[in-house]
């Protein structure tokens, strides 16, 4: 009975997908819901970058069929492929959202850089390394060959970004400690291979309570894990409340922690969910960096007891969004607000 139904809603997949048009997902984790708006219940979860075929499109939202599943999207994280040859959508059969522009800069996808030697620059710094993926107090702070683990791991990710090629397999073999002798002579220290305080703190000198300014693509995705806990500060008010790390590739999608910190962010915020951008400082493993953030709640979440409704958006110097790939100006303007008052910090 189990295998009809299947074999019969494929075909009904099957059909629409003969009629339908594709889309592609732009957000870090898309929630395919069971009607057009976030009070219907979610009823899936389609990852960034998978390809959908969009049936109609209702007020925002667009039906779609996704390997076996059915249902709604929010139309604002998919760009729709128009057909070969065609220019402009039609404005009939099928309503669609505007298609997103094409980046005239698309930056690095995450792990893959091009190899160069780098020069020590004070805002690139490595991940504070004290805790693994398990908050473990008693993660070693000194990495050295034959070591393994998410610390090792965390610290291969950054030699990437900073343009050494390695693998990111979370084992310190050959390539791992000659790209660390590399970097240790570009710095100016002795090259023997092994990560101690000192390496740390002449590459970034993170962990010291000074404000950041940390490029996402250089080493800004990984200071903060997902599912990881961390502080906002406010720049203007000085108040905080504490998020957790929902997701994002571009940028850094983020949840308030409890209902209590919710109430927090919203009192700041003036008592109105919002687009605006607000500067903040984002404490997070010891670290602060410049950041910047939005008030409006939106798409998938984790925490469900948080009276949070989705996630919102938290941005580093350099990050994008993720619907277009390009820097957005009023996060960036805030960001480095952030920067400009770290003395206040």
């Amino acid at each position: 009975m189990r295998t009809a139904v299947l074999l019969a809603l494929a075909l009904c997949l099957l059909t629409v997908s003969a009629h339908a048009d594709t889309g592609v997902v732009t957000a870090s984790a898309l929630v395919l819901r069971a009607g057009p708006g976030t009070q219907y219940a979610p009823i899936g979860e389609i990852p960034y970058g998978a390809r959908l075929e969009l049936v109609r499109y209702e007020d925002g939202w667009y039906y779609v069929a996704y390997g076996l599943q059915a249902g709604y999207v929010l139309g604002r994280y998919v760009r729709v492929e128009l057909p070969s040859g065609q220019t402009a959508a039609p404005t009939s059969a099928f309503s669609y959202a505007t298609p997103a522009p094409t980046p005239s800069v698309v930056p690095p996808p995450a792990y893959a850089y091009a190899t160069a030697t780098p020069s020590p620059t004070s805002g690139l710094a490595l991940p504070e390394l004290t805790f693994d993926g398990e908050n473990n107090p008693n993660y070693p702070r000194v990495l050295k060959p034959g070591d393994s683990g998410n610390s090792v791991l965390d610290l291969q990710v950054t030699l990437q970004g900073l343009g050494y090629t390695v693998s990111a397999d979370g084992d310190y073999g050959y390539d791992t400690q000659a790209a660390v002798m590399r970097l240790q002579r570009s710095l100016g220290i002795e090259a023997d291979g092994i990560v101690g305080d000192m390496t740390r703190r002449r590459i970034g000198g993170g962990g010291d309570g000074e404000v950041e300014l940390l490029d996402w693509w250089l080493g800004g995705n990984v200071a903060v894990a997902r599912l990881n806990e961390a502080t906002v500060v406010d720049v203007r008010t000085g108040r905080s409340f504490q998020i957790s790390r929902y997701g994002g590739d571009s940028h850094c999608d983020a949840e308030p922690l409890t209902s209590r910190d919710t109430a927090e962010m919203l009192d700041i915020c003036g008592g109105e969910w919002t687009w605006d951008r607000r500067p903040i400082w984002l404490e997070v493993n010891g670290r602060v960096i410049a950041a910047s953030m939005n008030a409006m709640p939106h798409e998938g979440q984790h925490i469900q007891d948080n009276d949070f409704d989705g996630h919102f958006c938290i941005h580093f110097y350099n990050s994008r969004t993720h619907d277009t790939n390009r820097v957005d100006e009023e996060h960036a303007a805030c960001v480095m607000e952030a920067w400009n008052n770290r003395d206040l910090y």
